[in-house]
């Protein structure tokens, strides 16, 4: 985008000098280059003078410096031929071989971009770029933008010749037809008196006439001109002669065929004594092509490909017109931000062109709910926004967000596939709370955030108490990056239990917050801030060191348990190579053998892993850690992993035995599950028992590793070395817990 701006603030009008001093110095800023130098060929092209060469270093441009022929054969020739030069070392290259040992060496230059100035066919010097002790390999983008700009100073040039050309008033008519036909640029002479108009060659052809059907009238061309353009040509003409002044305008031209052509008219008058227009000489210039792409540009910069609604852009635009339309005593309005549910499953399962094919249609859907003064856009993936306009209160708005559910929910055939999906909506009301275009958005954003959290499929309302909340997540994020390094985590353990013998079979290890001014701090809120921060990472890698080197301390007392289970998030598995090397590092440290340390995953996790690293879960069992599957039966609704990733052992959900022995679905749920895990020959633990009665009735299903209150809650480490010195926990602890329903657990 910024050598788009670049490109677009150029003025072709300047003289020459200025233009490549003007290219030069704003190309090197995009480029990062240390060099750009302008050379144009002499009339003969026998030699190359500089028109102006900008250094970055020192800020300073120079001109006048030339290349002769005889010196730079090479060079002259490769230009000759219209060739383009990108080098990324130009010290072996042939066509710069001139150059190696007085110029390229002493100013340490290697990587070299030529782009020739070319104009219609004909090559007019060249644009080059230079890298000084930097070694860089020129991008597609970058010869390209360089092309760009050497065609613009081709323009230069040529504006410059035709601006001498007019000061001479066309001295010579071969010169003029040359110029005319490389330009696409027409002459004319309008004689007021005689309404006749005298054409070039050029002319004609931009006006699609037969010179010798067309009469040269000012109402024969007027005819020619597009009706809505008319009055504008028309008024434009009269005002210049009227005030003795020249003529310009843009306007279109209708083809006999119906195509459009867009042209440049600039006209001189001419007036006798007595003051009177008597004649008008001036040139005609097809741009079509440049409105082309300048309607391009446009579209690109303010509309999505895809579906052709406005972009993020043009929408906060219009967020700022509404705001200054109720400035000034219009109706309130509302932003509407919404994304798909579950977007990703229809692109995994479906693939990606019917995912697009989805977009666009629900950009159609969304359009049709709107009314012609609201406002619809796609900010990118499947996020979108609404301006609902004129409204009266909150409440309006939330009638547009259940037409737009509505409307999203209805089954959408793409493809002959029925595809299901859904919406949830984030809305903000301007005012006193949201008062600016990007406020309003950041309010959509959290209630959209709040929706997605409350089950999707539905909307809620920008509150002030949700900015309290994030402000108060933001401030607990930081608080949380320093405690990670700072000693404010500890760690717990929760005995798993062999419930035949007391003994303690395994550990859990589990993090803890002890905050300097507000005490501990639930894992409940702090793991997700953790999870959606990206800390989780850090967070994960704290804990796996702190369990291993107490394991350890356990190990060399003859008191460690068969393992140590440590929980992993699905984050440490966006970067496998980091998981590996830590897990690595961890146990050259403690010396501790990998067959202790058990890796926890959820299903999810499990799955996502597995989908994307699959070899990683392969390497970490080949190195010898078991892995266990966390939360049994809430997660991935295949069983399908169960036979692909031979994992170790599974711990059933503890919510499952909350409700055991009042709901028969979980018992049935937690026997199944143990027959499962006894006929795939898994080990299998059983979490969250807290009464006599509950592991009575899991015994008798043959369930014997148990993790729960009834045992032990979680201990501080001391506290475990003095159960595991006694060889176990023979009795059932008399308390019960309330539950162990918070998310104690993690990583």
């Amino acid at each position: 985008m910024r050598a788009i701006g670049v490109i677009s603030r150029m003025d072709l009008s300047d003289d020459i000098e200025s233009l490549a001093r003007h290219i030069t110095e704003e190309a090197v800023a995009v480029l990062g280059c240390e060099r750009a130098i302008v050379w144009r060929f002499n009339v003969d092209e026998t030699r190359l003078v500089c028109i102006d060469l900008y250094e970055a270093s020192s800020g300073t441009h120079s001109a006048g410096m030339i290349l002769s022929e005889s010196e730079y054969r090479h060079e002259c020739e490769a230009l000759k031929e219209a060739t383009d030069v990108a080098v990324d070392d130009a010290l072996p290259d042939t066509r710069m071989a001139e150059y190696v040992e007085d110029y390229l060496k002493p100013l340490r230059i290697t990587p070299m971009l030529d782009a020739v100035i070319r104009v219609g066919g004909r090559n007019l010097g060249i644009l080059r770029f230079e890298h000084v002790d930097k070694p860089h390999s020129w991008a597609q983008d970058e010869i390209a933008f360089a092309q760009q700009l050497a065609d613009k100073i081709g323009i230069g040039i040529l504006n410059q010749r035709r601006q001498t050309e007019e000061d001479k008033r066309r001295a010579s008519e071969a010169e003029l037809a040359e110029a005319q036909e490389l330009a696409h640029l027409g002459s004319w002479t309008f004689d007021a008196c005689s309404d006749v108009s005298t054409l070039s060659t050029e002319s004609y052809r931009i006006l699609g006439v037969d010179p010798k059907a067309f009469d040269g009238s000012y109402e024969a061309y007027l005819s020619r001109v597009h009706p809505d353009d008319r009055a504008t040509f028309e008024e434009e003409f009269a005002n210049s002669t009227a005030n003795h002044g020249d003529y310009m305008c843009e306007h279109r031209l209708v083809m006999d065929d119906g195509s459009i052509k867009w042209v440049h008219n600039i006209g001189r008058n001419a007036y006798d004594a007595e003051g009177r227009h008597v004649r008008t000489i001036g040139t005609m210039q097809d741009i079509t092509e440049r409105k082309k792409a300048e309607d391009q540009i446009s579209q690109m910069a303010h509309f999505d490909h895809l579906t052709g609604l406005a972009n993020r852009r043009a929408f906060v635009n219009a967020l700022r017109r509404e705001i200054s339309r109720v400035g000034r005593g219009g109706k309130n309005f509302a932003v509407l931000y919404l994304d798909l549910d579950h977007f990703k499953d229809v692109n995994d399962t479906l693939g990606h062109p019917i995912g697009d094919l989805l977009l666009q249609s629900v950009a159609e859907r969304l359009q049709a709910a709107i009314r012609i003064t609201d406002t619809v856009a796609r900010f990118g993936g499947d996020e979108f926004a609404l301006i609902d306009t004129d409204i009266s209160e909150p409440a309006d708005a939330a009638v547009l967000a259940d037409k737009v559910l509505n409307t999203i929910g209805a089954p959408f055939l793409i493809g002959g596939d029925e595809i299901r999906t859904g919406a949830s909506i984030g809305i903000a009301v301007y005012g006193a709370e949201s008062t600016d275009a990007e406020m309003l958005l950041s309010h959509a954003d959290l209630a959209l955030y709040r929706a997605k959290a409350e089950g999707r499929g539905t909307y809620r309302v920008f509150t002030e108490a949700m900015d309290s909340e994030v402000r108060a997540r933001v401030t607990l994020s930081a608080e949380l990056r320093k405690a990670i390094v700072s000693g404010q985590l500890f760690l717990m353990y929760q005995p798993q239990v062999d419930a035949d013998t007391g003994r303690i079979v395994g550990l859990e290890a589990l993090v803890r917050w002890r905050h300097p001014e507000r005490g501990l701090i639930s894992p409940g809120e702090f793991i997700p801030i953790a999870e959606r921060s990206g800390m989780i990472v850090a967070l994960g890698n704290w804990v796996m060191c702190e369990a291993c080197r107490q394991t350890r301390k356990w190990l060399d007392a003859g008191l460690a348990p068969k393992l140590i289970a440590i929980n992993l998030s699905g984050l440490q598995f966006k970067t496998p190579l980091e998981l590996e090397a830590n897990l690595a590092a961890v146990l050259e440290e403690t010396g501790l053998p990998s067959k202790l340390i058990e890796l926890e995953l959820t299903e999810s996790v499990l799955m996502e892993a597995s989908g994307e690293h699959n070899d990683v879960l392969l390497r970490l069992r080949k190195e010898g850690f078991r892995l266990a599957i966390d939360d049994f039966g809430t997660g991935y609704s295949s069983l399908d992993y169960l036979r692909r990733f031979p994992v170790d052992r599974i711990k059933i959900a503890q919510n499952f035995i909350f409700g055991m022995m009042e709901s028969s679905d979980s018992r049935i749920i937690v026997k199944a599950a143990v027959g499962l895990a006894r006929e795939l020959k898994l080990d299998i633990v059983v979490e969250g028992v807290e009464n006599a009665e509950q592991l009575k009735l899991l015994r008798s299903w043959g369930c014997r590793t148990i993790q729960g209150y009834y045992y032990s809650k979680p201990l501080l480490a001391n506290e475990i070395t003095a159960i595991l010195r006694k060889g176990g926990i023979i009795r059932a602890r008399s308390h019960r817990k309330v539950s162990s329903t918070s998310p104690d657990r993690h990583t």
